[in-house]
């Protein structure tokens, strides 16, 4: 999850300065400071989605842990996620 984070700040970075100026150019006379706020609105959702990861990486990691003993000791996988999605 945290290696799809990063591909999207890469992606972000990558196309940021096109839009942008797409977006400056169009809105330059009704509104200059829409660039702006797109900016504060993706750090926003960034700044969202690294909370929500922050705070559940001791279950992620808890999970995945499991995942892996019970694969080794020959246990059903799926009967753990299950049990993780309805608890």
């Amino acid at each position: 999850m945290y290696g799809f984070q990063n591909v999207l700040v890469m992606f972000t970075g990558l196309f940021s300065t096109i839009f942008y100026r797409l977006l400056y150019d169009a809105t330059l006379r009704s509104f200059p400071g829409a660039f702006l706020l797109l900016s504060a609105s993706l750090m926003l959702l960034s700044g969202v989605a690294y909370f929500a990861l922050a705070t559940q990486k001791t279950h992620i990691e808890k999970f995945t842990k499991e995942m892996h003993q019970r694969g080794k000791d020959g246990t059903d996988a799926a009967a753990l996620v299950q049990r993780e999605t309805t608890a």
